[in-house]
C-alpha cells in the first residue's frame, strides 16, 4: 500500500498521508491538492484493517462529504485491486497498466473538487433542512470488519449530522444532567418552526415590538456556539436588555424540550455538555473513533473545535488539515488561535506542509506568497508553483467606476473572442451591491452571466421593495406594488386583511389604491383601518417631499420616510443588513444621472429599471456564462482568467479594519483567496473616483496591491492608455441599443452626453454608442 501511495501521491502528500501514529496538522495552500491528500490517508487507514465504522471524518459541507464518499468508493473498488499483498504481510505491489503515477498527473486537474451549493453553507450555520434530507438512521455492524470494496464510511459527515446521529444513541443521557425528558425519537425544528416558536414568546413576554424572531435566533446561536445555555447566560447577564433575552433564551428551551424537540445548534452544544458531563458516555465514543480526521478546519467555531478535541486522544489519533491563510469566517465565529497553539491541545502533533500548488502560473503564487507573508499570526508556508510559467498580473486604474465596469468588460469581450469561453471569467468584488454596474453592462451587451451565491441586482428584495415604493408613488393604481410595500416595513396589515381588502375591491370594480383612501367604507376591523389610514397619510407625505427633487434624492426620501434601514437591521443579521443597506446606496448611485427633478424623472428612471429587468428575464439560459461573486462566494472555485474589481482602501480593506489587526489580517487572507482563484491571468482594477453612499469618493489604491511584489505586475493607466478614439461631436446623431436614436450634446475624455427623445439627458460611455450617418 506504501508503495501505491508513494507512486500515486507527491513526496510531501505521500509523508502526510502515511502519519498515522501520532496527531498530524497538514498544512496547505489553495491548489494543493489537500482534500486528496485526505482522502488516501482515509483509504490508507481503512486498508490497513480499522473499520470504516470506527473513522470518523468531518468535512465542511454535505456535498463535500457526499462527493468523498464516491472517491473512496472508487479508491477501494478500483485502485485497490491493483495492489497485491502477500500472505506473510511482505508489501509486493503490482500495478496494473491503467495506474497514472502521481509525476504524470501534475498536468490534470485534482480528482476530487466540488462547488458546495448555498444551502450547503447556511446548513452549517443555521439551517437544517439540508440536513435533514441527508440523514442516515441506517444500523450498522459495530463489531465486523468490512472488505474494503464494502467500506461504508457511515462517519463521514459534516459536524451536525454525525453529533446528531451520537444524540439519536445517547440523548437520554442528558435527562439527569439537564432535568429534561429526550427521548431517542426526538425532531428537529427548521427556520421556520424556531420562529414560530420565539414569535410566540415575544408576544407571551410583552416585546415583540422591540426584537424580531432573527435577532433571537441568531443571539441563541451565538450564545450556543459559545457553549453557554440560558442558565449560563442569566447568570452572567450584564444589563436589563441581557436579562430579558436571558428569559426568552429560557422560554425557548422550554418550549423545545416540552415537545422533545431539538434546533440546529443544539446539535452541537449538547453533545458539548453530554461528553463534559458524562466521562463514560464521553470514552465510550473516543474508544469507538480510532482515527479523526477533520477537512478545511480553518472554518471551524469554538465549540466544532472543542468537541474533536474531547473525542481523540492527545498521542495522537486525529488529523486536521488546514489552510491558515484561508481562515476567512471570523465573523462566523470561526477560531483560528487554538489551531496556531495545536501543541497545547495534542503535544506530540506533527506537522506537514503541502507547498506545492497545481492550480496558478508562477507569477500568481508569487503574489499571494509575497502578500499574505504580511500577516503575523500564521504558520510559515513557502508555495512553489507546480507550473512554471510566467504571466505578469495585470493593474489597470481607471478615472472611474463607470469606465472600470465598461472597460472591464469590453476586456473581457476581446478575450472572449479570440480564445475564451465566457465560463472562464469572474469578476470578483468586495459586497453584492457592487455587481450592478457590471450587470447593467451584461444586460446591455446580451452577454450572459451567473450572481454566484446571491440573486442579481434588481432581484433583491430591498431593491425591489424601495422600487415598488417609486412604482406606486408614481401611478397609484399599481395594485401589485401597493400589495408588497403596504405591511414593508411591518404596520400590522396582515395578509389576511389584505386579501379581504382585494376580494372588497374586487367586488366593487375599484382599485385596492380608492380603496384604502376611502378605508372607512371596508369591511375590516378598527385596528386595521387605523394602520391603513397612517399607511395613507405616510405616502401622501412622502409624494410631497418627493415632487421636486431628483431621482436619487427621492429614494434618499422614501427610505428616511418608513425607516428601512431600522426594518432591516431588525429583519436581518448584522452582515446581511449591511449589504442589504449597500443596495440601496447602489441604487441611489444608479439614480444621480437623472438630473431633473419631479415625477416624470421618476417614471423616465423606473421605465429605464424595467427595461433592464426585461432584458434579465429574457436572457437565455446557458451555462457558459461570464461568473459574478464576492470574495467570500470565491471560495473552493477557481478559474482561468480573474478579474479583482474595486481594489480601493475603504472598501478593500474595509475603513473599519485599518485600525483593527485582527481584522486587518482577515482582509488579508480574503485578498489572498481571491487571488488563488486565478489560473493563467489575474486583473486587479481600481478607480480615481467612484460613487459610494450615492456620494462621489476619491480612494486611494488598496494596501494590498502594493504588497505585491512590482516586478511581478504590469500596470496600465487606462486615462492615459485608452484615450477615445471617436470623432463624436456636439449633434451628432447616435444610435444606444437599449434607447434608441437621438443626438450629442457634450463630448468629455471617457464618456459623452446625449439627448434622447424619450429617455431624456443621459451620461455614459462612448463605447455604448453608435455613430449615424
Amino acid at each position: 500500500m506504501k508503495k501505491y501511495l508513494k507512486k500515486i501521491l507527491n513526496p510531501q502528500q505521500y509523508e502526510a498521508a502515511i502519519s498515522t501514529e501520532w496527531a498530524s496538522l497538514i498544512l496547505a495552500s489553495a491548489g494543493a491538492w489537500k482534500t486528496r491528500t485526505l482522502t488516501y490517508k482515509i483509504a490508507y487507514i481503512t486498508y490497513n484493517w480499522i473499520s470504516s465504522s470506527n473513522i470518523l471524518a468531518v468535512t465542511f459541507t454535505n456535498k463535500a462529504a457526499n462527493e468523498m464518499k464516491e472517491r473512496l468508493k472508487e479508491i477501494m473498488e478500483n485502485e485497490m485491486q491493483d495492489i497485491k499483498i502477500s500472505k506473510d504481510n511482505d508489501e509486493k505491489t503490482v500495478f496494473s497498466d491503467e495506474v497514472v503515477f502521481w509525476e504524470e498527473k501534475w498536468n490534470i486537474e485534482p480528482p476530487l473538487t466540488w462547488e458546495p451549493d448555498f444551502d450547503d453553507i447556511l446548513s452549517e450555520n443555521n439551517d437544517i433542512d439540508s440536513l435533514l434530507s441527508d440523514y442516515d438512521n441506517t444500523e450498522i455492524d459495530e463489531t465486523s470488519y468490512l472488505t474494503p470494496s464494502n467500506e461504508k464510511f457511515n462517519w463521514l459527515w459534516t459536524f451536525h449530522s454525525i453529533f446528531l446521529k451520537i444524540l439519536k444513541k445517547d440523548i437520554t443521557a442528558l435527562n439527569p444532567i439537564l432535568n429534561t425528558e429526550f427521548k431517542n425519537n426526538f425532531n428537529i425544528a427548521d427556520t421556520a418552526d424556531t420562529a414560530s416558536v420565539i414569535r410566540q414568546i415575544l408576544k407571551k413576554v410583552w416585546v415583540k415590538d422591540t426584537f424580531t424572531p432573527r435577532e433571537i435566533k441568531w443571539k441563541i446561536s451565538n450564545l450556543k456556539s459559545e457553549w453557554l445555555t440560558a442558565k449560563d447566560f442569566l447568570y452572567q447577564a450584564q444589563d436589563e436588555t441581557d436579562e430579558i433575552i436571558g428569559k426568552i433564551y429560557q422560554e425557548y428551551e422550554k418550549e423545545l424540550r416540552k415537545q422533545n424537540t431539538l434546533d440546529f445548534d443544539d446539535l452541537l452544544l449538547l453533545p458539548y455538555i453530554l461528553f463534559k458531563k458524562d466521562k463514560e458516555i464521553l470514552e465510550k465514543w473516543k474508544n469507538k473513533f480510532k482515527y479523526i480526521l477533520v477537512d478545511e478546519a480553518q472554518d471551524t467555531n469554538k465549540i466544532q473545535f472543542e468537541l474533536i478535541h474531547m473525542l481523540s486522544w492527545s498521542d495522537g489519533n486525529i488529523t486536521l488539515i488546514w489552510d491558515d491563510f484561508q481562515s476567512i469566517y471570523g465573523w462566523r465565529w470561526a477560531v483560528i488561535e487554538e489551531f496556531l497553539n495545536a501543541k497545547k491541545y495534542w503535544p506530540w502533533l506533527k506537522i506537514f506542509k503541502l507547498e506545492i500548488n497545481y492550480r496558478s502560473k508562477k507569477t500568481i503564487v508569487d503574489a499571494w506568497n509575497a502578500l499574505i507573508s504580511n500577516n503575523k499570526n500564521q504558520y510559515k508556508k513557502d508555495i512553489k508553483a507546480h507550473n512554471e510559467k510566467e504571466s505578469k498580473i495585470k493593474l489597470i486604474k481607471f478615472s472611474s467606476d463607470f469606465v472600470e465596469a465598461e472597460q472591464v468588460i469590453s476586456l473581457i469581450k476581446k478575450l472572449h473572442k479570440k480564445w475564451k469561453k465566457w465560463s472562464d471569467f469572474a469578476i470578483i468584488y468586495r459586497t453584492n451591491a457592487q455587481s450592478e454596474p457590471f450587470e447593467k453592462i451584461l444586460l446591455t451587451e446580451n452577454i450572459p452571466y451567473k450572481i454566484y451565491w446571491w440573486f442579481k441586482f434588481y432581484e433583491r428584495k430591498e431593491v425591489k421593495d424601495i422600487l415598488s415604493y417609486i412604482k406606486y408613488l408614481i401611478n397609484p393604481k399599481d395594485g401589485i406594488s401597493l400589495s408588497r410595500i403596504i405591511n414593508v416595513p411591518w404596520r400590522k396589515i396582515w395578509k389576511t386583511t389584505v386579501d379581504k381588502l382585494l376580494e372588497q375591491a374586487n367586488f366593487e370594480w375599484i382599485s385596492l389604491h380608492n380603496l384604502i383612501l376611502n378605508i372607512e367604507n371596508s369591511n375590516i376591523s378598527s385596528g386595521a383601518k387605523k394602520n391603513i389610514q397612517n399607511f395613507v397619510n405616510l405616502i401622501k407625505y412622502i409624494q410631497e417631499k418627493i415632487a421636486n427633487v431628483e431621482a436619487n434624492k427621492a429614494i434618499e426620501i422614501i427610505v428616511k420616510a418608513i425607516w428601512y434601514e431600522e426594518y432591516l437591521k431588525k429583519e436581518f443579521w448584522e452582515e446581511e443588513t449591511k449589504e442589504r443597506i449597500a443596495n440601496i446606496w447602489q441604487l441611489m448611485n444608479t439614480a444621480i444621472q437623472f438630473k431633473e427633478t419631479g415625477h416624470i424623472w421618476l417614471r423616465k428612471f423606473i421605465d429605464e429599471i424595467s427595461l433592464f429587468t426585461d432584458l434579465e428575464e429574457n436572457m437565455e439560459e446557458t451555462p457558459d456564462q461570464i461568473q459574478l461573486m464576492t470574495w467570500h462566494g470565491s471560495k473552493w472555485l477557481e478559474f482561468d482568467t480573474v478579474f479583482l474589481v474595486w481594489l480601493e482602501e475603504n472598501v478593500f480593506p474595509l475603513s473599519r479594519a485599518r485600525l483593527n489587526p485582527k481584522e486587518l489580517e482577515e482582509e488579508r487572507r480574503l485578498a489572498y483567496v481571491w487571488i488563488t482563484r486565478a489560473k493563467n491571468n489575474l486583473f486587479l482594477t481600481h478607480a480615481e473616483s467612484r460613487r459610494q453612499f450615492w456620494q462621489l469618493q476619491y480612494n486611494q489604491p488598496s494596501r494590498f496591491i502594493e504588497e505585491i511584489p512590482m516586478e511581478l505586475i504590469t500596470s496600465f493607466n487606462s486615462s492615459i492608455a485608452n484615450k477615445p478614439n471617436f470623432n463624436f461631436q456636439a449633434w451628432d446623431k447616435v444610435k444606444h441599443k437599449i434607447f434608441g436614436l437621438w443626438e450629442v450634446m457634450e463630448v468629455f475624455s471617457d464618456k459623452v452626453i446625449v439627448r434622447f427623445y424619450w429617455w431624456g439627458i443621459k451620461q455614459m460611455m462612448w463605447r455604448m454608442l453608435e455613430k449615424i450617418n
